[in-house]
């Protein structure tokens, strides 16, 4: 879940990135972090999860790696 101090933090016209993590792509990509997955992020709100998230842009569209933003998470994305 994110704070409103947090939701205020985001910048929905710019982009993030993140530092590689085996984490956020699972044990399936630990040995490729970088398949079809580039760690540039667009912010988005989803409707459907109810939840502020970073959106990898490799793919268009709503296809690319997930990360749901958390109070704990939301300080390891860094503006391009």
């Amino acid at each position: 879940m994110l704070s409103e101090k947090n939701i205020k933090k985001i910048d929905f016209s710019k982009k993030y990135t993140h530092i590689p993590e085996s984490r956020y792509r699972g044990e399936l990509f630990s040995g490729n972090l970088y398949h079809s997955c580039n760690w540039h992020f667009e912010p988005k709100f989803d409707k459907k999860l109810g939840e502020y998230i970073m959106q990898d842009d490799y793919w268009e569209g709503n296809c690319g790696v997930t990360i749901v933003l958390t109070d704990e998470n939301i300080d390891e994305f860094v503006p391009d």
